[in-house]
């Protein structure tokens, strides 16, 4: 399956990439892609994408799938991706 992904803010600074297309395997998770990205880039990219926030005891994952807040998914990181999906990563304003 194909999934788009947005870097947003200065995420793009740590990826040196704006936009990117990958292609995944069936039932990969929103929790799985975001470890890939913690793994490749780093501190700095887990740095502006997992945020801690006033509302919540934990922190979260500043993320939106299909334009839409990883936090209003019932599975949150355990979300599974669909063909065609769109990612952004550091994309909730508001959210740092």
């Amino acid at each position: 399956m194909k999934v788009k992904i947005k870097y947003a803010h200065l995420v793009s600074e740590v990826t040196g990439s704006l936009n990117r297309e990958f292609t995944l395997p069936e039932g990969t998770t929103v929790g799985k892609v975001l470890r890939n990205h913690i793994k490749r880039y780093g501190r700095e990219f887990e740095r502006w994408v997992i945020v801690d926030v006033s509302w919540r005891p934990e922190p979260v994952a500043n993320i939106l799938i299909n334009l839409r807040s990883i936090v209003l998914y019932p599975d949150e990181l355990e979300t599974q991706l669909k063909d065609g999906d769109y990612m952004i990563f550091g994309g909730a304003a508001g959210a740092a």
